[in-house]
């Protein structure tokens, strides 16, 4: 491995460096860590896995009706597999009254004591700084948005952003992060993530270990793109076929069907034909 290693060194093969996220706090990092996506995945999509398993244990021969079910969809599924998912690391509450003229918060530990360097736990953005801007705002949302200041800072690689996103199908729906992009011109960016608030008059609580947003890695370099078009035939022929062929859909055949098209070679080729 070492000597394949300098070998890719003297051929000019760099290393990519990698996503690196640091804790500010001691003993976070093993307490309540940056998890990957896949590893924070929301209940209901387990619930929804066990339905599909007791639907199929009844019906050993489902009809493609019966054998479409949300806990199949692949967009879903990659979705809430790619990337890291941040976490409240203590309980958060929040309590609204006379409709967002009044808002208090309240966290077990004081985070501006044992870390200085971020400060509070939360801090607000007026409505003149987002909400005063859009023509219609969200009828679910509070005017200001909620602040959560967590103690880590990423470095990202160079050639890359950190996309943020609100969690995606989220079991919480007492907020949603509002989306954004970490570039990599600074190392150590802190990790801030405003949020819209939806309980607009009452108390609320976000429990530590709550997912609070999704980050994905993606290159600052998008590459080009081509808007062309293409006929219904050649859609059908090449995307529909696999997926009309069983009763029950493999998406795995699926991709491994587009694959073999992207590469010009017959997909019904087995490797005992090869």
């Amino acid at each position: 491995m070492k000597a394949l290693a300098k070998l890719k060194q003297a051929l000019g093969f760099t290393q990519p460096q990698p996503l690196v996220f640091t804790s500010l706090l001691p003993g976070l990092e093993k307490f309540m860590p940056i998890v990957p996506a896949r590893d924070a995945r929301p209940q209901w999509l387990k619930k929804a896995r066990q339905d599909y398993a007791a639907r199929i244990k009844d019906n050993p021969h489902p009809t493609p009706a019966t054998d479409r079910h949300t806990a199949r969809c692949p967009g879903i599924n990659d979705l809430v597999r790619t990337g890291w998912v941040v976490r409240a690391w203590q309980d958060i509450t929040i309590e609204v009254m006379d409709g967002g003229a009044q808002i208090r918060w309240n966290t077990p530990v004081d985070q501006a004591k044992v870390c200085e360097v971020i400060g509070h736990t939360v801090e607000f953005h007026p409505p003149e700084q987002l909400h005063d801007y859009h023509v219609e705002w969200y009828d679910d949302s509070l005017p200001a948005l909620v602040k959560i200041k967590l103690p880590w800072v990423v470095s990202i690689p160079k050639g890359y952003s950190l996309l943020q996103l609100p969690v995606p199908y989220a079991d919480d729906k007492t907020f949603e992060a509002v989306p954004g992009v970490i570039p990599s011109d600074l190392p150590d960016r802190p990790l801030f993530i405003q949020v819209r608030w939806k309980v607009k008059d009452g108390f609320a609580m976000i429990p530590a270990g709550t997912p609070l947003a999704q980050y994905i890695l993606v290159p600052t370099d998008q590459g080009e793109s081509v808007v062309t078009t293409g006929s219904q035939e050649d859609y059908l022929a090449n995307s529909s076929l696999p997926m009309a062929a069983r009763f029950s859909r493999n998406y795995s055949e699926v991709k491994a069907f587009a694959s073999a098209l992207r590469e010009d070679r017959c997909p019904f080729s087995s490797k005992e034909n090869k």
